[in-house]
C-alpha cells in the first residue's frame, strides 16, 4: 500500500468524523470539544481532536470549529499533522465554508472554500507549498456544505428513524448530493461505556480511493445534542473506524445533556 493510499484513507476519516428541520444550533456550542480514535483494518491509525470556539468580534455569530488530526508513526503510517477550521453560521445552522492545513510526510497543502449563500457561489483556492495557489468560482446549489461540516449539520437534525436528508455537497473538484437515511435506534458499545445511539447511512459519490464499497455509517447520541460517537467506512483499500474516547460539553448544553455522555450505573 502507497503512502498516498494511507493519506487519503486517514483523511477520509478526518473529514467525515457536519421531518429535518433547524432553525439555529442548539446540538452543541462554544466550548465542546470531542476527541476520536482511528483505526485501519484495525489497527491504530491517529487521533483526531474537534473543538468549538467563540466568535470572534469581527465575524458574530460565526464559530470556528478546529480539528486536529494526527497519525500514530510506526511501521505503516507516516507522520500526518492536519488542521482544518469549518466557518459555523450559528444562528442559520449551516456552514459558510473551512480551511484545511495539511502536512502530511512532510507535503504542505492549503485547502481554503469560501461559500456566499445570498449569492449561490463559493471560492476553491488550493496551493501546494513552493507553488502558486490555484481559485476558481463556482455556482453551488442552495444549502450546499463542505465535507468536513456534514456531521454538524446532522446533528441539528431531528434524526428520527425513517427520515431522509439530501445535501449537496462541494469538493474541490466536484459537487453531488450525499443521502442521509436514518435508520434505528439502537444500543452501542463505546469506549465510553453503551450508549443509547441512533444510527445513521450516508451515501456519497466520492471517487477513487475515497469510494466506498457500501454506503457509509455512522452513529449519534440518541438525545438533543446528537454527539458522534463512531464512524465506518469501507474504502476501496480497506476499512476505516474513528471511535469518540474523550467528551467535554459546551456552554449551550444544559446538565441533562452533558450528564447522558457519563458512564452509565446498572
Amino acid at each position: 500500500m502507497s503512502l498516498s493510499h494511507i493519506r487519503r484513507l486517514f483523511a477520509a476519516a478526518l473529514a467525515l468524523l457536519s421531518a429535518f428541520a433547524s432553525a439555529q444550533t442548539e446540538a452543541f456550542g462554544p466550548g465542546e470539544q470531542l476527541v476520536f480514535r482511528a483505526s485501519y483494518l484495525g489497527i491504530p491509525a491517529g487521533t483526531v481532536q474537534v473543538t468549538v470556539g467563540a466568535d470572534f468580534p469581527d465575524r458574530p455569530g460565526v464559530w470556528p470549529i478546529v480539528a486536529y488530526g494526527r497519525t500514530d508513526v510506526g511501521m505503516f503510517f507516516f507522520p500526518i499533522r492536519d488542521k482544518l477550521v469549518i466557518h459555523w453560521d450559528a444562528e442559520q445552522a449551516r456552514t459558510l465554508g473551512m480551511e484545511l492545513w495539511s502536512d502530511e510526510n512532510h507535503k504542505r497543502r492549503r485547502l481554503r472554500i469560501a461559500i456566499a449563500p445570498a449569492e449561490g457561489t463559493a471560492v476553491v483556492v488550493t496551493q501546494w507549498e513552493g507553488q502558486s495557489p490555484t481559485e476558481k468560482t463556482v455556482s453551488v446549489e442552495p444549502g450546499v456544505t463542505d465535507v468536513a461540516s456534514a456531521i454538524y449539520l446532522l446533528r441539528t437534525r431531528a434524526l428520527e428513524p425513517g427520515h431522509q436528508l439530501t445535501v449537496p455537497i462541494l469538493t474541490p473538484n466536484k459537487q453531488f448530493l450525499m443521502r442521509a437515511v436514518v435508520q434505528q435506534r439502537e444500543r452501542l458499545r463505546t469506549p465510553m461505556g453503551e450508549r443509547a445511539a441512533v444510527r445513521v447511512r450516508l451515501t456519497t459519490d466520492f471517487s477513487g480511493n475515497f469510494k466506498a464499497k457500501n454506503d457509509l455509517v455512522l452513529y449519534f447520541t440518541d438525545d438533543e445534542a446528537h454527539i458522534p460517537l463512531r464512524f465506518e467506512a469501507e474504502l476501496g483499500l480497506g476499512s476505516v473506524v474513528a471511535e469518540l474516547t474523550e467528551f467535554r460539553a459546551g456552554r449551550l448544553l444544559s446538565l441533562r445533556r452533558a450528564a447522558s455522555m457519563r458512564p452509565e450505573v446498572r
